[in-house]
């Protein structure tokens, strides 16, 4: 399932922030893919070794974290 972040505001990109019209599916134990069109991005987060340590996870607010720093470091 597909998670939209939020619509474009605006009918130009001034208006626009590095989330808007960004989209995101999750998968379990922190497996993530996000689609950043402002940003001509795409993040694909994958947890290595879930079978050996099945308590390894990142929750949907550090991926959030991850996607923020990323953010900052592209503008």
């Amino acid at each position: 399932m597909w998670w939209v972040w939020d619509a474009p505001i605006g009918n130009t990109s001034d208006n626009w922030h590095p989330f808007t019209a960004s989209y995101t599916a999750m998968k379990t134990d922190g497996q993530y893919i996000t689609v950043m069109p402002a940003m001509d991005l795409v993040v694909a987060h994958k947890n290595a070794n879930i079978d050996q340590n099945p308590n390894r996870n990142v929750t949907v607010p550090q991926y959030q974290t991850i996607l923020q720093m990323l953010a900052g470091a592209r503008r």
